[in-house]
């Protein structure tokens, strides 16, 4: 869950607890706090939760981070460290909003950030959903105070030292997922119909280090600092424009076919069973086949300001990562 979940330890330090730092998102969330003046060490203590024994190594070594290697799924072991901290980041999405009860559907309800009772209509078992409704229940019960960050597509190369330092992930789903299918069966590929709409985000305007707009830093300031309303009414959606999921394709296929990766630029349409035998649990097809559209209201009330557009996202798209390509034997 991208969210900031506040409690206090009675430490002398206030500990700071990231359990995506090798994410693509995570990692630059993690950067921008061991960047921002505000976290200095003699107020926090970054930690962090990380799975590869070698990453959480070298977090230690070359940032100063105290890692925990540790599974995601322990739950014991989860409760466990965030007990121990004031504050917890982690990491959810916008594919909560998905309707994959209806996936592939001409659905264009649009869901606001503000309109609590709407968002109270969420299916239970939404994607993201079972493990919001739990902080929520906690933050109702008294035990935390939640703010939930649900981030769009978000897109773009993160660049800042986790990822320099081969700690964290440079490359959105849609690339690591669809990419490799591409090329491996020569053309295009195609999930749900052309209405498919979802909304995008930069990761610059997200979370990334030294960038002018920042999300999560801006409301771990405001937060931190003010009476911020929280749980149910501290939702964020993160959006900043809106694109047809199958201009997305379209614009990784052409890429793909003037790189010479793919034999045709056009789109081979899979089914759902195609796409689930295709991708299994890695891909959530349902969610991918649904329509998304959000208003983020209660972000920009905090102050954030992204300007990209869907321009700016297919234009980045078209950018696909070197170590994806295949070398032709003849070159």
């Amino acid at each position: 869950m991208s969210g900031h979940t506040i409690q206090a330890s009675g430490a002398t330090k206030l500990v700071v607890l990231v359990t995506g730092a090798t994410g693509y998102i995570g990692g630059s969330v993690l950067s921008q706090l061991l960047t921002s003046p505000e976290m200095h060490h003699s107020r926090f203590e970054l930690r962090a939760i990380v799975r590869n024994a070698e990453k959480a190594q070298r977090l230690n070594d070359m940032f100063g981070i105290k890692t925990i290697v540790g599974s995601h799924s322990d739950q014991v072991f989860i409760s466990k460290q965030a007990e121990e901290a004031d504050i917890v980041l982690a990491m959810s999405g916008i594919g909560v909003l998905a309707d994959i009860s209806d996936a592939g559907s001409t659905n264009n309800l649009i869901w606001d950030d503000e309109d609590v009772e709407q968002l109270e209509k969420i299916p239970v078992n939404a994607f993201h959903r079972p493990s919001e409704l739990e902080v929520l229940a906690a933050d109702q019960e008294g035990y935390i105070k939640a703010y939930i960050v649900s981030p769009s597509y978000v897109y773009g190369v993160p660049c800042h030292p986790l990822v320099e330092a081969g700690i964290s992930n440079p490359m959105n789903t849609v690339h690591k997922i669809i990419v490799p299918s591409s090329i491996a069966q020569g053309s295009g590929i195609q999930i749900g119909n052309e209405t498919i709409v979802w909304p995008n985000v930069h990761i610059d305007e997200l979370a990334e280090p030294g960038a002018v707009v920042d999300l999560y830093m801006l409301l771990l300031r405001t937060v931190s600092t003010t009476d911020t309303a929280h749980g149910k009414e501290g939702i964020f959606f993160a959006a900043s424009d809106e694109h047809k999921s199958y201009d997305l394709y379209k614009t990784l296929a052409q890429a793909l076919f003037d790189l010479g990766q793919i034999d045709s630029p056009e789109l081979v349409r899979y089914t759902r069973e195609e796409a689930e035998a295709e991708y299994g649990s890695s891909f959530h097809v349902a969610v991918a086949e649904s329509n998304v559209r959000c208003v983020c209201n209660r972000a920009k009330k905090l102050g954030w300001k992204p300007s990209k557009t869907t321009r700016d996202f297919l234009d980045a798209m078209k950018q696909i990562p070197a170590e994806l390509l295949v070398k032709k034997a003849s070159e």
